[in-house]
């Protein structure tokens, strides 16, 4: 194949790329949009002891330096709290009970009760989103060091690393405070973030 029909097809598949990518954005965005209106809540927001818990929580203002940096609030602090009290309830009877009980422990708003870390809901995935975050920004500084200016994909390599950066931004967000904007920031920058590689 002579190099014009090379760069002809690198081109066409470039653009075949780009709307299917803008189709699974738009895909991901309404997937994102509706999904919090299908589910219904975990089980443990749904409990006696929860509901009780969340009614009779009384909060400081005054939130700990590190919590109000991550910006925690007092409307977010009370079912924090409340889920490691029903959690806390939870693991004593099934300890008491040598595990012969049918108590269990339950997720709250879709997730297990993580023990906070300097105002990080789930440290450990708040790490690793911030290493790939770093190894991506690494990847588009060498892509735009070593890759000619000409080449016909780079536009692509290009975009699709500022995409896989902007995911493993919202990524970290959400895993230092799972708010419901976030979830759905974060869902819509993976789901755009989905596409497979197809050149080398």
């Amino acid at each position: 194949m002579s190099r014009g029909n090379s760069n002809f097809v690198d081109v066409f598949f470039f653009l075949s790329d780009i709307y299917f990518m803008q189709v699974r954005l738009a895909l991901g965005l309404f997937v994102a949009c509706t999904y919090p209106l299908l589910i219904s809540a975990s089980s443990g927001d749904r409990s006696k002891a929860f509901q009780d818990c969340l009614v009779d929580c009384q909060c400081s203002s005054n939130l700990p330096l590190i919590l109000r940096i991550t910006l925690w609030t007092c409307k977010d602090d009370c079912p924090y709290r409340c889920s490691h009290a029903v959690t806390d309830v939870a693991e004593a009877l099934i300890l008491a009970q040598k595990g012969a009980t049918i108590v269990r422990i339950e997720q709250f708003y879709g997730k297990w009760a993580f023990w906070r870390f300097l105002g990080m809901q789930e440290p450990a995935s708040v790490l690793f989103s911030l290493l790939n975050l770093w190894a991506h920004v690494k990847g588009l500084t060498n892509l735009r060091r070593r890759v000619l200016q000409t080449h016909s994909m780079r536009p692509y390599y290009v975009s699709w690393s500022i995409i896989s950066i902007n995911a493993w931004i919202w990524s970290a967000v959400f895993h230092t405070r799972g708010e419901c904007i976030c979830a759905t920031l974060r869902g819509t920058a993976q789901i755009s973030n989905a596409n497979p590689t197809h050149y080398a």
